[in-house]
């Protein structure tokens, strides 16, 4: 863990985006950087820095060895957050301890556990600054950025915080705002007012699974439990009442989530947060896997195994719709040929689309060379825009893409995935190709 020097009351900004960066927040547009900053670096209220002062130098006998962070805590997740999350303070042996939101106590194991059975984060734990954990569509602030003597933050310690939080909103642009406790929703609430955007807090009381719809193109308001030990160690709150206020939020940003299920103990797990249950296509014939998945009620993606011609899918989706589940696609994905090598006959879509089902092209994964790196697959990057054309051009419903901000680190499938950067300009021509040949068609 980095150390920071005993005594020093202004963390440098370059120092301040390593650990940030450690994080794995990945927090690092220029002005939100600064605003982070500028917020570790705060020292507006006299009490509460000598409380963290004092917390940083006494300690928990647990943490003894640990350099505490002791100072104000800035956000953490992804800056281009649809969701953004607001708590009441950090914790003083937890956020206080290390450095980041809700990180290193009971309250963020059961927040982050959480977020990732939502699909919100890329791991279950959250212990320390530099454990890699990294939030995906969400933003996680709060009421007040110190930890307050007995968890009891003064009015007047939330009115020097709420700037803070002001500018993170206007940077952040969310569309949903999740309030955690009545603290953490008058919180924003007073912001607004503050704003002139809502006449009074009076239409808007707290209470666990709330949602308000505020004027304007303000984001969706939800409110729950804080999830403190107070709470969950009672249960006041319960890990399945805070995965139903994160389903509401997720039908809310129209975020639906596909993931592969490898073996039948996988169906209820994955079910309880995934929309699309989906089988890989090395397990395409698996009889009981396929029927389990259709049992689950989810909507059932059937990859093409490599070595099945198209008309033999019509086997898997009789397995998946005799359990009456006939919420089912199938997407194609390449055909072995040779050692090491793909192809892709594009008799294929229309064959499959005749059993009644959409059908969907996985472009990236047809470019894949098969053990092509020797202890590894390689790909072919460079055909994914000319076979994604073709597929279009034949009418495929939809397309399945692997992208990656930097493929050369990607930890799977970088080979043959595509640039991020170069996402939004092949669907724009995919989608101007697909409004062409679908007029063709038309009647």
């Amino acid at each position: 863990m980095e150390k920071l020097s005993e005594g020093a009351h202004t963390l440098p900004l370059e120092l301040f985006k390593k650990k940030r960066q450690s994080s794995g927040g990945a927090v690092l547009e220029k002005n939100l950087t600064v605003l982070e900053q500028e917020i570790a670096n705060c020292r507006k209220c006299p009490r509460l820095v000598h409380y963290l002062e004092n917390v940083a130098r006494v300690k928990r006998r647990a943490y003894r060895d640990w350099t505490y962070w002791g100072r104000p805590v800035p956000a953490f997740g992804d800056p281009h957050a649809r969701l953004f999350i607001i708590g009441l303070a950090p914790a003083a042996h937890g956020a206080n301890r290390t450095g980041r939101m809700f990180t290193g106590d009971r309250s963020g194991d059961f927040l982050y556990e959480r977020l990732y059975r939502a699909g919100f984060a890329n791991q279950p734990q959250s212990k320390r600054a530099d454990d890699g954990l990294m939030l995906k569509d969400v933003l996680i602030s709060a009421a007040i950025r110190c930890a307050p003597p007995d968890n009891k933050p003064l009015p007047e310690e939330i009115r020097n915080c709420l700037p803070y939080l002001e500018n993170e909103l206007a940077l952040v642009r969310p569309r949903a705002i999740l309030a955690l406790g009545g603290i953490a929703l008058n919180t924003y609430l007073d912001l607004l007012k503050r704003q002139g955007l809502i006449p009074s807090r009076a239409a808007f009381p707290f209470s666990h699974g709330a949602s308000f719809s505020l004027p304007g193109d303000l984001p969706r308001l939800f409110a729950a439990y804080h999830p403190s030990q107070q709470n969950t160690q009672t249960g006041r709150l319960t890990p399945a009442m805070f995965a139903g206020v994160l389903r509401k939020i997720k039908e809310q940003l129209k975020l639906p989530i596909l993931s592969d299920v490898h073996d039948i103990s996988q169906i209820a797990p994955a079910s309880e947060v995934c929309d699309v249950l989906q089988i890989p296509a090395f397990l395409s014939r698996q009889t009981d896997l396929l029927v389990a998945a259709g049992k689950s009620g989810r909507v059932v993606n059937l990859k093409k195994g490599q070595f099945l011609s198209p008309w033999e899918m019509s086997n898997n989706v009789e397995k998946v719709a005799s359990t009456g589940n006939k919420n089912i696609f199938l997407t194609e994905r390449g055909t072995s040929f040779g050692y090491q090598n793909l192809v892709v006959d594009m008799r294929t879509f229309p064959i499959m689309r005749k059993l009644g089902y959409p059908v969907v092209f996985d472009v990236t994964h047809s470019v894949q060379l098969p053990g092509g790196e020797g202890k590894s697959s390689g790909g072919q990057p460079e055909f994914i825009e000319p076979l994604a054309r073709a597929g279009v051009a034949v009418g495929v419903d939809g397309v399945f893409l692997e992208v990656h901000d930097n493929p050369a680190k990607a930890l799977s499938d970088g080979t043959n995935a595509l640039p991020l950067d170069k996402l939004r300009a092949l669907l724009r021509r995919l989608k101007e190709l697909s409004t062409l040949t679908r007029g063709w068609s038309a009647p």
